[in-house]
């Protein structure tokens, strides 16, 4: 690849073997293009950013994987290089001639090599992270080019060329006729080739423009001179503002040195970076609570920048007032001012017209003292000042740039080929490798590694501080002995700052530098967990607005773009044990948070009955961990009337949300702490075992559901609980007949109606009669079936409530598909389907969705039945409570659709997935389910696995009548089994243990 350039400035191409190819705005070419100008690794953390910035972290890793993959299917590529982690194009390009002419002054050839604007013709609409990106580099080459451009027509001029120097500098006038240094340029030289009228023409053309334009007289430097000119005063220098090259004298003694290894904080870095190159911001202020590595970042931005500009650094910490600021900068930069002029005014002298940038570290106890920055800034127009702080200075002008933990996902947003590139992890090894050089992320520890930087939420301090232990605990027990004290996170290394020493003392230093006010509002707040709502603070904590916005000035608290608020969860930990030294503000705040969700539960429980349901979901959703401990709290205290109220609410959450295991334990958790020996608490106590029947017969539990509900009825029973007892009787009748016992069924379910009627309560008329249809289904009485589905539909609707309506359409679909309705069937399903996803009833969405995939299936329309069928399989494997009969019901349909496509091979594997889970969990019925169809696919005579598997299949008890019927009707058809010699061994094995059972 060394025989061509890549064109980047201009329209960007290559040629190759003499042909042209154009670089086309698309992603593929963006990549290329980006790549060959950074002309290094660069991580494919950074790309996804790059390119999918509005994406979740896992998504956009995926999106990279697959643009990678098209790059790399360009035949005219070579040279791309791929690591697990890294990325890179190394090509030679006309960019990199531009920067090189550039570094040895050689004006003309780098006015060669510029073509014109980086990447011309490249919108990057679809990118805006890549388009933000072009546009700074972009106007950042363009201002190289024309400061080559103003160097080159120097040197022009100084070698008597002054006619060409002329032309350049009036082509850079069209170009930006409101261009001064190109202007003064040109005035001079042309004054002094003896040319006045272009010079004062030129002037007096770029005065207009300026009075027209902008209002604004012309600069005082070049109306003097003009008037020189007027004067026939020829200028003896060619150039009196032209920019200077680069200072390179930098004050390299003032910024400390590091000895860890930087990691991470591309992102950060890249954003300063720009800030400091565009000059949008002369004060820019590196703000994030006590830990969170601004100091570090600092301390890169300055190395990184010292061959640019002077660089100073100076620590506050050791200063105790503001008024010693002027001297520990000026002592930082290695100043020794005497005299009677203040040090202020020395130092601004100083500085003065010097380009630099000062990083002045750790303000936030300072912050009186901010009125030096301004006068500095003031009197120092090439000055720019970087500040780290916990909370901003306040000043106009300033530029925040908070800083935040590592990003640490969740474990389940991962592959465990992902979790070495997080930067969190990369910092816990480096700094794991400094006590113990022979550490290793392993498949044994990588996960306890991940737990441990989500339990510090990222935070530096406290992946640096936990990973020193590795030297005396295994990585588990480090994430243990976080989640009982922040006591493990400490270091007795001497070379730490004392505040950095443990992430106590972080926060006590932050903790002292508050008010009272802002102290209380701070241990009140930690009764909440993850994140919550102004409404809610304000309920809870009854701080003043002010109060709140200083808690987020000092980075104690964050808010996110949905409006709640969060804060890191050792400063959590940390306010919880300042909570827990004042006993009565804790039991005061708990009584005030518990209340506050009981009521979020009530309105959640309206919202889910009406038609916003999903708004009623997803809030509850957000509000789960603080609902959480408001139940804990209800049941701690004995609030017996609050948890009986709301006991129905959260059986709706948990049950549209599919999370049947999590409700067993919460409602179990109130149950083990009522006796019911009172009236309230057999009330209660009832209460809770009805709706945790439903989840123990969701699980497929049927003796302990029946066991909770007959009890709980029998509690309530000398009640007036009606409503609740209504759910206890639904709840028997959908046991029986999951028992097979319809009659029965039947009968609570009249039960539950006739007490539906008698408090003339529409919607609990609804529910029953959806009830009742099942039954009638049951019993063959599709007709009665189908009107009370009808009509509990009708009810629904009327009543606004969604969940209620897509229960029973998907009922009467399922009665319209056994009765070959099929059009009808789909149409209904396909209603039920928009119902369940603009409801927020997720729970029902695989069911409905497997049950698309049967009826387009017969339909005959099998794509659309495999897209439905691998939707419901995907969701019924993510599902966190797992239940192996869905699954083997999929897996057998999805068989069958390959079979009707003859893609023999594919419906083996799906028969064959499903016959391991049915094995794996020793449910005789899904496997014998799982082998009828197998008779279609074996493709070899062999009559003795014929006879096997028809005697399996006819005695085997679990087997149901309907399913030995069809094997025999299937089997005694055939005059022989056709057998593949793979699937025929695992099939004879498998029939082997089933013979055994």
């Amino acid at each position: 690849m060394a025989d061509f350039t890549l064109q980047l400035l201009g329209s960007p191409q290559l040629e190759l073997d003499s042909k042209v190819i154009l670089f086309r705005d698309d992603k593929r070419f963006c990549l290329l293009s980006y790549l060959a100008y950074k002309a290094d690794w660069v991580s494919r953390e950074h790309l996804a950013n790059l390119f999918w910035s509005d994406t979740d972290n896992s998504s956009a890793r995926k999106n990279l994987r697959h643009l990678i993959q098209r790059t790399r299917a360009l035949d005219w590529l070579s040279g791309f290089e791929t690591e697990l982690e890294h990325v890179r194009w190394l090509v030679p390009t006309d960019v990199k001639l531009f920067r090189k002419a550039l570094e040895e002054s050689a004006w003309d050839q780098a006015l060669l090599a510029y073509h014109g604007v980086f990447l011309g013709g490249f919108q990057a609409d679809e990118v805006p992270e890549f388009a933000d990106w072009l546009e700074l580099e972009r106007e950042s080459l363009k201002d190289q080019w024309h400061n080559a451009s103003l160097n080159q027509a120097r040197v022009l001029q100084e070698n008597g060329v002054q006619l060409e120097a002329l032309r350049m500098l009036e082509n850079l006038m069209k170009i930006d006729p409101l261009d001064e240094i190109a202007l003064e340029l040109l005035m001079r030289i042309a004054a002094q080739a003896g040319q006045n009228d272009l010079a004062l023409r030129s002037f007096g053309g770029f005065t207009n423009r300026l009075q027209t334009e902008l209002n604004l007289p012309p600069p005082t430097n070049l109306e003097q001179l003009a008037q020189n000119i007027r004067r026939h005063e020829v200028p003896t220098t060619a150039v009196a503002t032209l920019p200077k090259p680069v200072e390179t004298r930098v004050l390299t003694k003032a910024i400390p040195i590091i000895a860890t290894t930087f990691v991470g904080r591309e992102l950060v870095l890249a954003e300063l970076t720009n800030l400091l190159e565009r000059h949008e911001s002369r004060l820019i202020s590196l703000v994030g609570t006590g830990g969170v590595g601004k100091t570090r970042i600092a301390l890169q931005i300055a190395l990184e920048q010292q061959v640019l500009q002077e660089v100073g650094f100076v620590n506050l910490v050791p200063l105790s007032t503001p008024s010693a600021i002027p001297p520990a900068i000026a002592e930082s930069l290695g100043l020794n001012f005497q005299g009677k002029e203040s040090t202020q005014n020395q130092l601004a002298k100083h500085i003065a017209q010097r380009r630099m940038l000062l990083v002045i570290d750790n303000f936030e106890h300072l912050l009186e003292g901010k009125s030096y920055v301004t006068q500095l800034l003031s009197e120092c127009p090439r000055l720019t000042v970087l500040t780290t702080s916990r909370e901003p200075l306040g000043l106009h002008g300033e530029q925040t740039v908070p800083v935040e933990g590592f990003s640490v996902p969740e474990r389940t947003d991962l592959t465990p080929a992902e979790i070495p590139s997080l930067e969190a992890v990369q910092l816990f090894v480096s700094h794991a490798r400094r006590v113990r050089p022979d550490f290793e992320l392993t498949e044994n520890n990588f996960f306890h590694v991940l737990e441990i930087c989500q339990l510090v939420d990222g935070l530096p301090l406290g992946i640096e501080l936990a990973a020193v232990w590795v030297r005396a605990l295994p990585v588990w027990e480090i994430a243990f002995e976080i989640t009982q004290s922040l006591d493990i996170l400490s270091s007795r290394s001497q070379d730490l700052a004392e505040r950095h020493r443990s992430v106590r003392a972080a926060f006590e230093h932050s903790w002292k530098l508050l008010t009272i006010e802002e102290q209380q509002a701070l241990r009140r707040l930690s009764v909440f967990r993850g994140g919550f709502t102004r409404e809610a603070v304000r309920h809870v904590t009854r701080m003043p607005l002010a109060v709140l916005g200083s808690l987020i000035d000092k980075s104690l608290l964050n808010l996110n773009t949905a409006g709640r608020y969060r804060r890191h969860r050792l400063l959590h930990q940390y306010m919880q044990e300042k909570l827990a030294e004042n006993a009565n503000e804790d039991k005061d705040a708990h009584t005030s948070h518990g209340q506050y969700y009981f009521r979020v539960l009530q309105k959640g429980l309206e919202g889910i009955r009406g038609p916003h349901s999903r708004a009623a979901l997803e809030e509850l959703e957000l509000e789960f961990e603080n609902i959480r401990v408001a139940w804990s709290w209800a049941i701690q205290d004995q609030k017996l009337a609050l948890i009986k109220s709301e006991t129905e609410a959260l059986m709706r959450f948990f049950d549209a949300r599919g999370r049947y295991a999590e409700a067993i334990d919460m409602l179990g958790e109130a149950i083990k702490n009522l006796t019911g020996n009172t009236p309230e608490e057999q009330a209660t106590l009832g209460t809770l075992l009805i709706y945790q029947s439903k989840f123990f017969e969701r699980c497929g539990q049927l003796e302990l559901a029946e066991q909770r509900v007959s009890r709980g009825l029998s509690l309530l029973e000398p009640s007036s609980e009606h409503e609740t007892m209504i759910w206890g009787w639904g709840n028997l009748g959908t046991i029986a007949d999951l028992k097979g016992d319809h009659e029965q069924a039947m009968h609570y379910r009249e039960l539950a109606l006739g007490q539906a009627r008698a408090l003339a309560n529409e919607r609990l008329i609804a529910v029953c009669l959806g009830w009742v249809a099942i039954s009638e289904e049951y019993r063959g009485n599709v007709a009665k079936a189908n009107q009370s589905y009808r009509e509990a539909i009708r009810l629904f609707k009327q009543l606004g409530n969604r969940i209620g309506t897509l229960f029973n359409l998907n009922g009467l679909a399922t009665s319209m598909y056994e009765a070959d309705n099929l059009n009808e069937a789909r149409t209904l399903w396909l209603e039920a389907l928009e119902l369940a996803q603009t409801s927020g009833e997720l729970s029902q969405i695989p069911e409905i969705m497997a049950n698309l995939g049967n009826c387009y299936c017969q339909l005959n329309q099998l794509e659309l039945a495999l897209t439905y069928t691998r939707q419901s399989l995907e969701l019924e494997k993510n599902k966190s409570t797992q239940t192996p009969a869905p699954q083997v019901e999929l897996l057998i349909t999805l068989a069958k659709i390959s079979l009707a496509q003859t893609q023999i091979t594919q419906a083996k594997m799906y028969l064959h997935e499903a016959l391991e889970i049915a094995w794996n969990a020793q449910e005789m019925s899904l496997v014998m389910a799982a082998l009828l169809p197998w008779e279609e696919l074996l493709v070899s005579d062999d009559l003795a696995l014929k006879n096997r598997l028809s005697s399996v299949l006819n005695k085997h008890l679990a087997t149901r009548t309907v399913s030995r019927d069809q094997a025999n009707q299937k089997l005694e058809a055939r005059a022989a089994i056709r057998a593949h010699s793979t699937f025929s061994l695992e099939l004879e094995a498998l029939i082997q243990q089933l013979q055994a059972t």
